[in-house]
């Protein structure tokens, strides 16, 4: 058997599968063997043979090719590994795998500055529109095919982080997940920047404290920071100040392998400045900052690269950037605009005065926005001033003075994405004021209903320069250049939906673009704009992300560039409009808030535009003759603005949304998880706005988080969370039925007078049944329920066959919940005990959490497990202690339950029987000896306490607070006999008795002894 040795397969019936010899010894006729399986692996120890046995030992050959695999396989194994070590024989091996035309500038700037680099520090500070996304983007790809990064950070301005992640998707095939305040609130007990191996994330998110403390601790093998700028410290004497973004550059510089800047604004003129940017990349390098300039001038800084447009060109030499031609239109105002102007300045000026008295820079601010709103547009001031009006009225009806709270970082609020800083700035448009009193917020808004009212006449006048001027301006561009496409550039969205609104009316086809559009809507918005409409009516957004044909970029106060002002863009006409007042072929700049003009709106010298007095009316329009009733209906649905509808929606969905069960608390249209508010008491049914439709993966990812922060100490109770979400098909037919209301509204409030009496009596009922129409369709609409299934995770439940007319959402999810046998408005004891079983005692409270916190239990009211409480203890079927006391068997007091304990039948009636046997009567006690004199008299026992007070409608939560609650915790029973005198002047909403008050006193058990409505 010399053919028997280590490393030999042989088989035998010695092991049940062929074996691999590991030792092979030969003593005497024996031949000892240690062998393993040749498949299993399993050790079969040692093995004597005999000589007989031994040949019995079969050799097992090992097998040769077959070439029976697959071919397509190997072929994508021999691909795999060609891809992997392509870069080693191809140098521009990222071009050849990116969907980019490469520029040589950009072929130059990644393949013989920074890749050469062992250990990459760098600045690239290219001006605008040299494509440094593209260089970052091909630097990665790159550095990954050499097998040097894996972990990448990537750093960017809020409004641009869309761009970055729709470019380096589309065009490197990379993906990032992108870090908010959202996903780090929902990775509980887990560190994203540690978890993920390509991340991106604001500048402005990144840099507070309790977000760079998880990352301060993380490494990088490729951090790239854009607008690096940004990081800014600066230098005064001995001290350096350095800036929250700065404190962030130093923590990813300590923890980045390679780290790259980006830039077009590197130097901002501080030298100082710009050391300190260059000491995040090497801190050694420059000593100061004449150091760096003189590098600079040599041309021998290693860390900086900067190119300028005019040294831009093409591989055929042909410059990248053609000549802007920019023509600007000047137009004088009218006087009835420069009227409403200057009244528009007097109120901001007046405001801006007094809040730099007060040091209020908060509110100074909002007042500057509220003058550049009319530097957009008359409608874009008056929808403003409109919105400002009715918060304002709101404060002043709550009887208070909403004060700003902290300082706006105006550079911060530059760098948010256009919908955040809409919304930022809205809400410092519409709440802050320098009122200082309430009489001062009534006189304010007395004064933003005149201003409304003029702006009202303006538009119905139709004097608007600036919309007069546009008309005529494309007329003139459609007949020299019919086939052109056409850009329009504003600042304000109401701006956009009313330039948007007027160019349809005159026959142009309009694509819209703006900041609230998310990344897929933009995208459809420029192949729309590309492939069949004539204009673009832009925010800055245009700019941003979506990238539209002409593709430049304007710049905040700053008329955008014509076309051309990037790389790749293509070169159409741009139209740039601008608000200016010519008098003698000069322009005239409006005086700064809180500096008196030099002349008033007359042109009188010496006197303030605000004591101005006697200014001359507007004039009547003249009285139109006779039109059509469904003609007027079309031509107000023409000029409806979304956001009106968006409004008059959410008015009737928070009116339909009922309070039908006490059960339910409701949460309309939150735009965040994390704006449902926290009720550990109650069930809350969220109503989802339209946005998030059922079936997205937006809505999807919105319900799963609110579910998901349950429990974290935001929101304690997933099972207490109703969710209703709209169906896209329906709300379709909602956004529709609300158009035509409006348009009738509108119709009745400004043209009425020019009807004819019978379509006067048409539009009457047309109004009425759209009413009816809009409010009915609301339960059809919101008729997707999300409730938590526990470990099934989220149940989608679909209400449609609880739809109709006259429901409301509340009641519409309690039918479903009733149906089902998942809702139980009264609860026996004896089901209450099959829930929450008691083993040694239970406080009320966690029973009644219960409820709230466990899916599989049902919805039930307090009230209701209140009630089964002090039924089951008076009944005998559990117990209950409060402090030292034990209620079994009897009454319970109800004003002890929140601190009582709950605990079992046996447990109650041992401790009831010790009492009992404790307090056991003695023999009678001989009586008492009298009081001696001078003593003073025993106090009398006083059983029942009687109140009749008056109390004022504004101190009634004192009263019940100082009053009703000490005698509930320090009496067994408190009753009330409530005598309410309710009046208004004006009458009292019919609405508000009938489906609040009425329908609470029904679900109260309480007794009713008058109730009328005069």
């Amino acid at each position: 058997m010399a053919a028997i040795r280590p490393g030999v397969c042989v088989s035998g019936p010695f092991w049940p599968e062929p074996v691999r010899i590991l030792q092979a010894e030969v003593r005497g006729e024996l031949l000892r063997l240690v062998a393993v399986g040749a498949k299993s692996q399993r050790y079969y120890g040692e093995c004597w043979l005999r000589p007989e046995e031994q040949e019995k030992l079969t050799p097992v050959l090992p097998a040769g090719p077959t070439f029976s695999g697959q071919a397509e396989a190997l072929f994508l194994g021999v691909e795999a590994h060609r891809i992997r070590l392509a870069h080693q024989f191809d140098p521009l091996h990222a071009l050849h795998v990116s969907l980019i035309d490469p520029l040589p500038h950009q072929i130059d700037a990644v393949y013989f500055h920074m890749l050469p680099q062992a250990r990459l520090r760098f600045l690239l500070a290219d001006d605008p529109g040299a494509g440094k996304t593209i260089m970052a983007g091909l630097l990665l790809k790159e550095l990954k095919y050499r097998g040097l990064v894996e972990r990448v950070l990537l750093v960017v301005p809020g409004h641009l982080r869309d761009q970055w992640l729709r470019e380096l998707r589309e065009k490197f095939g990379e993906s990032f997940l992108a870090v908010d305040r959202g996903l780090l609130r929902s990775a509980y007990g887990q560190n994203p920047w540690r978890e993920f191996p390509q991340v991106l994330t604001s500048m402005d998110f990144a840099k507070q404290d309790d977000v760079l403390q998880t990352l301060a601790d993380v490494e990088w093998d490729l951090v790239i920071v854009d607008e690096a700028h940004k990081l800014a410290a600066y230098r005064y004497g001995e001290q350096t100040k350095k800036t929250q973004r700065y404190r962030l550059g130093e923590a990813l510089a300590r923890n980045a392998r390679m780290l790259l800047f980006l830039t077009a604004t590197p130097h901002r003129g501080d030298p100082e400045n710009f050391r300190l940017l260059l000491a995040l990349l090497d801190p050694d390098l420059f000593a100061t900052a004449e150091v760096v300039e003189e590098a600079v001038r040599r041309g021998e800084n290693p860390l900086v690269l900067r190119r300028l447009k005019e040294d831009l060109k093409t591989i055929e030499g042909i410059p990248l950037f053609p000549p802007r031609r920019v023509h600007t239109v000047v137009f004088r105002l009218s006087p009835e605009e420069r009227e409403f102007y200057w009244a528009l300045t007097r109120y901001v000026r007046d405001a801006y005065n007094r809040a730099l008295d007060e040091d209020r820079r908060n509110v100074q601010f909002a007042l500057l926005l509220l003058q550049r709103r009319l530097a957009s547009s008359l409608y874009a001031a008056r929808k403003s001033l409109e919105r400002r009006r009715d918060r304002l009225q709101r404060l002043l009806e709550k009887g208070e003075l909403l004060r700003e709270r902290g300082e706006v970082d105006e550079e911060e609020l530059e760098d948010l994405p256009e919908a955040e800083r809409w919304e930022q700035e809205e809400e410092l448009l519409a709440k802050l004021t320098a009122a200082r009193t309430l009489e001062d917020l009534r006189a304010e808004i007395a004064t933003l209903d005149d201003l409304i009212r003029r702006g009202r006449e303006l538009e119905r006048a139709g004097v608007e320069t600036k919309v007069n001027e546009l008309r005529q301006l494309l007329a003139n561009l459609a007949q020299r250049h019919p086939n052109e496409k056409l850009v329009v550039f504003t600042e304000s969205r109401d701006t956009l939906e009313y330039l948007a609104a007027q160019l349809r009316r005159w026959g142009f086809s309009v694509t819209t673009l703006h900041g609230g559009m998310n990344l897929e809507e933009r995208i459809r918005a420029e192949a729309e704009f590309r492939e069949r409409t004539q204009i673009l009516v832009s925010t800055e957004a245009g700019g941003e992300g979506a990238r539209p044909p002409p593709g430049p970029k304007p710049a905040r106060g700053v008329p955008p560039a014509p076309a051309g002002g990037g790389v790749g863009h293509g070169h159409f006409p741009l139209l740039v409009l601008g608000c200016a007042e010519a008098r003698a072929g000069r322009q005239r700049r409006p005086p700064a808030p809180g500096r008196p003009h030099p002349r008033d709106p007359r042109g009188r010298r010496g006197r303030h535009p605000g004591k101005a007095r006697g200014l001359p009316p507007l004039p009547a329009p003249p009285r139109p003759p006779l039109l059509l009733l469904h003609r007027a209906i079309a031509e107000a649905e023409e000029v409806v603005e979304e956001a009106a509808i968006r409004e008059e929606i959410r008015k009737v969905v928070e009116k339909r949304v009922g309070t039908e069960s006490p059960i339910l608390e409701r949460e309309v249209w939150p735009s965040l998880p994390e704006k449902v508010a926290e009720r550990q008491d109650r069930h809350v049914l969220v109503v989802l706005a339209p946005e998030l439709p059922h079936g997205s993966e937006k809505t999807e990812e919105f319900v799963n988080t609110l579910f998901a922060q349950a429990g974290s100490g935001y929101r304690v109770f997933p099972g207490a969370l109703l969710v209703l979400a709209p169906d896209r098909e329906e709300f379709l037919a909602l956004r529709q039925r609300v158009r035509r209301l409006l348009a009738l509204r509108e119709v009745q409030r400004t043209r009425a007078s020019e009807l004819s009496e019978e379509d006067k009596e048409r539009l009457v009922k047309d109004l009425r049944y759209a009413e009816n129409d809009v409010v009915d369709l609301v339960p059809r609409v919101w008729r997707h329920l999300a409730l938590w299934g526990g470990a099934r995770g989220v149940e989608w439940i679909p209400l449609a066959p609880y739809a109709r007319a006259g429901l409301t959402l509340a009641s519409l999810v309690v039918e479903h919940l009733r149906s089902a046998n998942r809702l139980s408005e009264t609860l026996a004891p004896e089901v209450l005990l099959r829930y929450v079983p008691l083993q040694e005692g239970r406080a009320y409270r966690e029973v009644w959490e219960g409820f709230l916190r466990n899916p599989g239990m049902p919805i039930v009211a307090e009230r209701a497990v209140r009630e089964a409480v002090l039924k089951g203890v008076k009944a005998g079927l559990f117990g209950l202690r409060v402090d030292d006391k034990v209620y079994f068997g009897r009454e319970v007091p109800a004003a002890h339950l929140d601190e009582a304990e709950l605990i079992p039948a046996e447990l109650a009636a041992s401790l009831v029987g010790k009492r009992e046997e404790a307090i056991a009567k003695p023999p009678a006690p001989p009586p008492a000896p009298g009081p001696e004199k001078g003593s003073p008299p025993k106090p009398q026992i006083r059983r029942k306490y009687q109140l009749v007070v008056k109390v004022p409608s504004d101190r009634l939560s004192d009263f019940v607070r100082g009053v009703i609650l000490p005698l509930q915790r320090a009496t067994d029973e408190v009753e009330l006999e409530i005598h309410v005198r309710a009046k208004r002047e004006e009458g009292i909403p019919e609405d508000v008795v009938e489906h609040k008050v009425r329908e609470t006193l029904r679900q109260l058990p309480v007794e009713v002894r008058e109730d009328r409505l005069e």
